[in-house]
């Protein structure tokens, strides 16, 4: 598969996941493009590349080393939620591995470096194959479609309200601004006013600010 198709398959799974958050998408994202690090043995030659790709990233090991790390950075919400974390994560990365065994042509040598025997799924498809063709163009329809339906886009992985004002374009406007009464869906960040897009003015760290705070700000 495409690593962009990868990344799209690691997106859809974070945000369906179970009391998703932008910590565990961006862990789903992370695992489901991990098993790619091998990739950097092309760094040191195409011979290098055809020995080592599919090894030390895809991998069981990488996989459940990846898990605990979720595991132990949800920790603080809880040994439940630490778990759920990491069945999610887990089911990130091997999606990525099984996607590869079907859909890559390379088999995947999962047992590295204790093994060097090596798997695929039987049919496995290269990568020109008009399925990966088609998976690559679905990772990029997943993204307005799942902007609508779940309210957040992989503008969230940058920052949080960079994501939320990319959305609020394409919302409803039950809220009346404070400075022209337009409709509006967005609120100032300092003073907890609605705002529209024309009088709201966006500042470090996309925090939006209304016509009075951005004043107080100058003074």
């Amino acid at each position: 598969m495409h690593p962009e198709a990868h990344a799209g398959v690691g997106w859809l799974i974070g945000v369906l996941a179970p009391s998703s958050d932008r910590r565990l998408r961006n862990w789903c994202l992370v695992a489901a493009l991990l098993p790619d690090i091998d990739a950097a043995a092309y760094l040191f030659g195409p011979v290098a590349y055809m020995n080592y790709h599919h090894t030390f990233g895809h991998n069981i090991f990488l996989g459940l080393a990846c898990t605990a790390a979720a595991a132990l950075h949800h920790r603080g919400a809880g040994v439940r939620r630490a778990v759920l974390a990491a069945g999610i994560v887990a089911l990130a990365f091997a999606a990525h591995i099984l996607g590869d065994m079907k859909l890559s042509a390379y088999p995947v040598v999962l047992f590295w470096p204790l093994s060097h025997a090596e798997y695929e799924i039987p049919l496995n498809y290269a990568l020109g194959a008009p399925i990966n063709t088609w998976l690559f163009y679905a990772s990029f329809a997943l993204v307005p479609v799942l902007a609508l339906w779940r309210k957040v886009t992989p503008l969230d992985v940058i920052a949080t309200r960079l994501d939320r004002i990319f959305i609020g374009f394409f919302r409803a406007r039950p809220l009346a601004c404070s400075a022209c009464g337009g409709r509006c869906n967005q609120r100032c960040d300092g003073c907890g006013e609605p705002v529209c897009f024309r009088h709201g003015r966006l500042g470090r760290g996309f925090r939006i600010a209304c016509p009075r705070c951005e004043a107080g700000r100058g003074v």
